[in-house]
């Protein structure tokens, strides 16, 4: 559009806005700022893109555009005046050339999931896209980007049949498929969508290659598993399609998690509804399916999260906007009334007290200055929320478990545990403490329990075991860092005496390449969910550790420190199995100090599920952890044990290279090259023993 403005034009700016409809009815808006939009009396010529993706998840069939103005810092000695002229508004839709030809490949499976000996077939849904195409070339990839297998069809026969392959091993694949043109021309048959990079950039994302998991067989049974092994599930859905959280279930089966982390939403916010949107009146039809689908597979240690105060039971004078978090500032404060919340825990408990075996109230609370998303009331609220709450759910049922908010993974975190549990009601309300983050926060917080005079069982209820390595905005993600991340979180948690580990979470919570390749790269999820569920490798790796390695009881014996390589022990079910790689980024030979505990016996895994023959103990993998079961367990209780030599508390990232941060020692003051301020004639303080000097001489002049 073309735009000028009057001489006495101030305080305003322009900007576009486009109003989504479905027939006819309004859904919502989105308001784009014009770049450089500053007016002039002059004649300009401005543009806005509104890209297709900010829009995926708005159910729509029209946009309607309106250029606007909007007040810009206006206040009693800046007021809005003048007037603003526009011209020659046109809009176009745009679509980015792309060499590669757009059409979906779609697996027979709803997950992708394939047992050993099942074929796996890809079928495309948009044939009449491969209008040019004379042949269709299918290519195979292992988890170490190696092609494993390759296959040539004619377009009519890939039409008609789809790729048909069954594979001969287990493990985590991806499968690219290739068009040749009549002029001989190759190009990616691929999956596209454009980006919105940082809400400024246009980008086109193709994904160029499908994946799929093929594993030894079915998931061991729910009674054989290990509990620690928890799912943080549906914390960003609200989805009331039965059929895509049936779906996720069967991912979170197959991968083989032992228990469930879910929540009970009480009051509504921007993106999630709660089940008492009135006081009094009930909504448990998301819950009711939630734990349905749970039941049905099984899972009997259910971990239930309980937050945000419905707008309606909160101080009527709090703002009504969003902030961080989707919450409404309603939500992140104590009920106007405790009996609203007693209510509610009771309502809730009564419900589900067969199905729910441990409950935590609110999430990551903090106080003063620092508010966090989840909470800004006082400490004191905070405090007197929790009591109530779990005297509510202890008269519903003694016997429920209640655990701490999920404490913030930083110093913070522990500073707020630190301080509520001087308060005698509120340390006897809980049964437990949970805390967020990475490996070594289970040191963090289970010092401050002890040294807090208690001995509470303690978990991580937002665990971070797959998305370490982003590689940097706009960048691929590195999935070979992520997959080495995998083990390590449970190691780290294991030996630190952690109850369970909740990975957050099962799938991408937001739109999955997004997060690759745009500004926002902090994946976590086991699966993509764009456009199909799909497995990332990180799901073998979890399948394979949950389900061939990690018995029902799992605990931490030694570690050992064989140079480049390392190794942990634990105890599995009265047996020791031992965790192997090299620390450094180079394949390498099986330590022979290891090979010498090998028997007849002896099973040597990569975190695949692949068995390792003896011929290939020469040419192990870097980045991969391997696992060794059967073995000499008299012999190894000859070696030296060395404690922290891999599992440090102090490790930093990433935690294969088992490398710990190092404090310099304290040197000598006159050591130090340091600027000083001249305002005594003396020193003030012994600046070896910090002793204070008796009789100080300021000077009063002079001052730098």
């Amino acid at each position: 559009f073309w735009a000028k403005c009057s001489d006495d034009f101030n305080a305003n700016k322009v900007f576009v806005g486009a109003f989504y409809y479905k027939d006819g009815s309004y859904k919502t808006s989105s308001f784009l700022t014009v770049d450089g939009a500053k007016l002039t009396t002059d004649w300009q010529l401005f543009s806005v893109t509104l890209a297709g993706i900010n829009g995926r998840d708005i159910d729509y069939n029209r946009i309607k555009f309106h250029v606007m103005t909007m007040a810009d810092n206006v206040n009693d000695d800046n007021k809005a005046a003048g007037k603003v002229y526009f011209d020659d508004i046109s809009i176009k839709t745009h679509q980015a050339f792309n060499e590669n030809i757009q059409a979906e490949i779609v697996s027979d499976t709803v997950d992708s999931w394939y047992i050993l000996g099942d074929t796996v077939t890809y079928s495309c849904k948009q044939p009449e896209n491969l209008t040019n195409t004379v042949s269709v070339t299918a290519k195979v990839y292992d988890i170490d980007n190696a092609p494993v297998f390759e296959q040539t069809m004619s377009k009519e026969a890939f039409v008609k049949n789809g790729f048909v392959y069954k594979p001969d091993d287990i493990g985590y694949y991806e499968v690219e498929f290739l068009a040749e043109s009549k002029d001989g021309c190759v190009s990616n048959i691929v999956c596209s969508y454009t980006k919105n990079v940082a809400w400024k950039e246009l980008k086109d994302v193709d994904i160029k290659r499908k994946s799929f998991i093929v594993a030894r067989s079915a998931t061991k049974p729910m009674s054989e598993r290990n509990a620690f092994n928890m799912l943080c599930w549906g914390h960003q859905s609200n989805s009331k399609n039965r059929s895509d959280v049936h779906a996720q279930m069967q991912i979170a089966d197959k991968i083989g998690f032992g228990s469930i982390k879910t929540e009970f939403q009480w009051g509504s916010h921007a993106i999630k509804a709660g089940f008492e949107p009135e006081q009094g009146k009930y909504d448990f039809s998301v819950l009711d399916m939630t734990f349905d689908e749970l039941a049905q597979i099984g899972f009997n240690h259910i971990f239930c999260g309980f937050g945000t105060t419905p707008v309606w039971a909160s101080d009527p004078t709090l703002p009504r906007t969003t902030h961080a978090g989707g919450m409404y500032p309603a939500n992140v404060y104590a009920p106007a009334k405790w009996e609203y919340l007693e209510d509610a825990v009771t309502t809730v408990v009564e419900r589900y007290k067969d199905l729910i075996t441990d409950l935590q109230f609110l999430n990551e609370p903090y106080y003063g200055h620092a508010k966090t998303a989840y909470w800004w009331d006082t400490k004191e609220k905070f405090e007197e929320y929790t009591i109530v709450a779990s005297k509510a759910a202890r008269k519903v049922n003694p016997d429920i478990k209640i655990w701490s908010a999920g404490h913030l993974s930083g110093s913070a975190g522990v500073t707020f545990l630190k301080d509520v549990l001087q308060n005698k009601e509120y340390a006897e309300a809980i049964d437990g403490v949970s805390y967020h983050g990475g490996p070594s926060r289970v040191y963090a917080f289970s010092r401050t329990i002890s040294d807090s005079g208690y001995e509470y069982p303690y978990g991580n209820s937002e665990a971070y075991p797959y998305g370490y390595d982003s590689n940097g905005a706009g960048k691929p993600k590195n999935f070979a860092s992520s997959n080495m991340n995998f083990p390590f979180q449970t190691m780290f948690e294991i030996k630190g005496g952690s109850q369970f580990s909740a990975m957050f979470e099962l799938t991408e919570n937001t739109n999955s390449v997004e997060k690759i390749y745009g500004d926002n790269t902090a994946t976590h999820g086991l699966y993509s969910t764009y456009p199909y569920y799909e497995p990332r490798s990180g799901a073998m790796i979890a399948h394979t550790l949950y389900n061939d390695v990690m018995g029902k009881e799992f605990t931490y014996d030694a570690e050992y420190d064989l140079g480049a390589q390392k190794a942990v022990v634990f105890n599995s079910d009265g047996k020791k199995v031992m965790f192997l790689w090299n620390s450094a980024d180079s394949d390498f030979s099986l330590d022979d100090r290891v090979r010498q505990l090998l028997t007849s016996n002896s099973r040597v895994m990569d975190f695949e599920g692949n068995y390792i023959s003896e011929s290939e103990f020469d040419n192990l993998k870097m980045m991969k952890m391997y696992y060794i079961f059967d073995f000499d367990e008299n012999l190894l209780a000859t070696w030296e044990k060395k404690a922290d030599c891999v599992l440090n508390p102090d490790a930093e990232e990433p935690y294969y290279k088992c490398k710990t941060k190092i404090v310099d020692p304290i040197k000598d003051v006159s050591d130090l090259n340091v600027s000083r301020v001249l305002n005594t004639a003396s020193k003030p303080f012994d600046e070896k023993t910090f002793e204070i000097s008796p009789d100080v001489q300021w000077n009063t002049t002079g001052w730098l």
